[in-house]
């Protein structure tokens, strides 16, 4: 499920409480809210967990699969000398070029050095 605004999630909570259907309360928050506030699905999947007593509008955090790069140290790296290769701190960290530049690009951080062009 997307992440929902908590004010849609608690409008919705109170029509399934008056009784209403999920797929008409969904409908009703997109007429007020706007066309992407909440689709039929997540408005049944949210209606189902209200079913089950689950009240609490705060959504779970789903468990994945572990980061194979502490970001941690890898910011550490970078603050230390910015002009690092993702070559050289793949090596240093035990993992691929391409997750220590999925996790870069998640900070913001972009490559900025330019290649020697050799004339």
């Amino acid at each position: 499920m997307k992440n929902i605004n908590n004010e849609i999630l608690a409008i919705l909570r109170h029509y399934w409480k008056l009784g209403r259907n999920a797929v008409d309360a969904a409908r009703i928050l997109r007429e007020v809210e706007g066309h992407d506030a909440i689709s039929d699905s997540t408005a049944q999947n949210w209606n189902n967990k209200f079913k089950e007593d689950h009240t609490n509008l705060q959504e779970e955090p789903h468990p994945g699969r572990p980061s194979a790069v502490d970001n941690e140290i890898l910011c550490q790296r970078i603050e230390a000398n910015s002009a690092t290769s993702t070559r050289q701190l793949s090596q240093e960290l035990g993992s691929s070029r391409w997750t220590i530049r999925r996790h870069l690009h998640q900070f913001g951080k972009t490559s900025k050095r330019c290649r020697e062009v050799l004339h």
